[in-house]
């Protein structure tokens, strides 16, 4: 998808940074991991997928079926997991409008992430290119159905991140269950904590441990296959979490 080495590693670092696997040390899956994660199996309607195990695949309606009695406060990451925000992180990493062709907001990318105005930038501007999942309209709209309490808790810096909120209230058609919660690159898991959240949803390992670590349950939204950080053997269910089928959409 890219064009130099050192643009897919700029790309991948910011993702990694944005989904806290920087932050708890976790490190990417190697080639001998993506070939042990499971053997090949079929799921609904001739699909073909890698094993899970130990987590299992799900279907939006078997997922349904599995939430505990509502209203409930459920939460959700943001990026990857209810929009496809990649063209908007790119705008920001790729610029070359500083002098002589530069990047204005750092020169590598350690100092993009710690420049304020990349954030000001992405959540106003650049957050335009973003586009809502159709299965963030899908899984909003059971639990808004069933009366729970939806929250938002993403990894981004909250510089400006008003733009952020109106722009997800815009998207989506609903108010949340207060201000979004940017934990600005830290574990999410304090902050699942504090809203009392009995589920969470997020497409990065941490955001599956981050929930499990607050002792609540985690669930998996697949990450679409032109994203930015998307690892093209990636062990979903290994930490026995479900995973919704065919939410890379």
């Amino acid at each position: 998808m890219f064009s130099t080495p050192r643009n897919a590693t700029l790309v991948l670092g910011l993702a990694a940074l944005l989904t806290g696997c920087a932050t708890q040390g976790v490190a990417p899956a190697s080639a001998s991991t993506e070939a042990s994660c499971g053997k090949t199996q079929r799921l609904g309607d001739g699909q073909v997928a890698r094993s899970v195990a130990p987590g299992r695949w799900v279907t939006l309606k078997e997922l349904a079926a599995s939430l505990p009695p509502g209203p409930v406060d459920v939460g959700f990451d943001i990026d990857d997991t209810l929009i496809f925000p990649s063209p908007g992180f790119q705008a920001v990493l790729f610029s070359k409008e500083g002098p002589g062709g530069s990047n204005p907001y750092g020169a590598d990318m350690r100092a993009v992430v710690a420049n304020p105005k990349t954030w000001q930038d992405l959540h106003h501007q650049h957050d335009a290119y973003a586009l809502p999942k159709a299965i963030g309209r899908e899984l909003l709209a059971l639990h808004q159905q069933r009366g729970d309490r939806i929250h938002l808790i993403t990894a981004r810096v909250g510089i400006e991140g008003a733009a952020l909120e109106a722009r997800m209230r815009k998207f989506f058609g609903l108010e949340f269950a207060g201000p979004i919660v940017f934990t600005a690159l830290k574990p999410k898991t304090e902050a699942i904590r504090a809203r009392k959240l009995a589920l969470y949803y997020g497409d990065s390992d941490s955001d599956i441990e981050a929930a499990q670590a607050a002792g609540i349950r985690g669930v998996r939204v697949l990450r679409a296959t032109n994203a930015v950080a998307y690892d093209k053997g990636p062990c979903f269910g290994k930490f026995g979490e479900d995973v919704i089928i065919d939410s890379d959409v």
